[in-house]
């Protein structure tokens, strides 16, 4: 039986077919996510301020002059390859800072094995210093300090990147923690709990705790909220260094603990 003219008509005419509605589903989710996050921008004043400061950690890079020779190249802590001693003056970005600094390094990285030392002296209060704990300086402990030790570096776990120095050197170094803080920071997470909050009487007071405590991290963080805030020491206190072991607080430290707890003070009461 042959089909009807009817029936081959109908079958040339193509069917209507509901469009998925997956893809607008998707798009209002993402449109509602953003409102919600520009919502909350607008509500935490300090939202944008602290992005840029993560921002601003997450890659160290600097140039200067130096007497000796010295390289490196690897993944912090894991898998790195580094020899060689220099001294000299420097310029850059260090760790969010951006300024000149002297600083001598010595090293000799196979693997994730570590002999190094390392002093940093700024040139100007924008730069956070790095030192050892010498030998009979108040604050040191026998058997306290190990150079070989990680902890002895200014690279922090996974920092990937490479130095060089003969006579001209060169750093670029990757901070991949920082960069893991700056992405969770969008979606208002801390996981780095350098965030500045608006300093009212509990950020006060944790700022206070922070600069007395045991732990070498938390002062650290605490010293850098608060040069973030535009708070210095004054001329006649001495400057506040991070030290390559955290397990002893130099006499020098806690003056200077001590100095920027008087500046806070002074700060809250304006």
């Amino acid at each position: 039986m042959s089909p009807s003219a009817v029936e081959i008509a109908s079958e040339a005419v193509p069917r209507f077919r509901p469009r998925p509605r997956r893809r607008v589903r998707g798009l209002r989710a993402l449109s509602l996510g953003l409102a919600l996050l520009l919502g909350s921008c607008r509500s935490d004043a300090s939202w944008g301020s602290n992005r840029w400061s993560d921002f601003g950690e997450v890659v160290d890079a600097d140039v200067g002059f130096a007497a000796g020779a010295h390289f490196h190249f690897g993944l912090s802590h894991v898998f790195a390859a580094g020899l060689g001693s220099y001294e000299g003056s420097r310029f850059g970005l260090r760790h969010g800072d951006l300024g000149a600094f002297d600083e001598r390094r010595a090293e000799i990285s196979i693997g994730p094995f570590q002999l190094h030392e390392l002093d940093v002296w700024p040139s100007s209060d924008a730069v956070l210093g790095h030192r050892s704990v010498e030998f009979a300086e108040p604050g040191f402990r026998d058997g306290s300090y190990l150079p070989w030790e990680a902890l002895s570096s200014d690279r922090a776990p996974f920092d990937l990147g490479f130095e060089v120095s003969a006579i001209v050197g060169l750093r670029l170094r990757l901070r991949t923690g920082e960069l893991g803080d700056f992405l969770a920071g969008i979606f208002f997470l801390d996981p780095g709990r350098d965030d500045l909050r608006e300093l009212d009487e509990a950020e006060l007071q944790t700022l206070r705790r922070d600069l007395r405590s045991a732990d070498a991290a938390r002062r650290e963080r605490a010293v850098r909220k608060l040069r973030r805030i535009g708070i210095e020491l004054p001329q006649d206190a001495p400057r506040y260094f991070r030290y390559a072991d955290p397990e002893v607080r130099p006499y020098e430290q806690e003056l200077a603990a001590e100095a920027y707890l008087r500046a806070l003070d002074e700060f809250a009461t304006r």
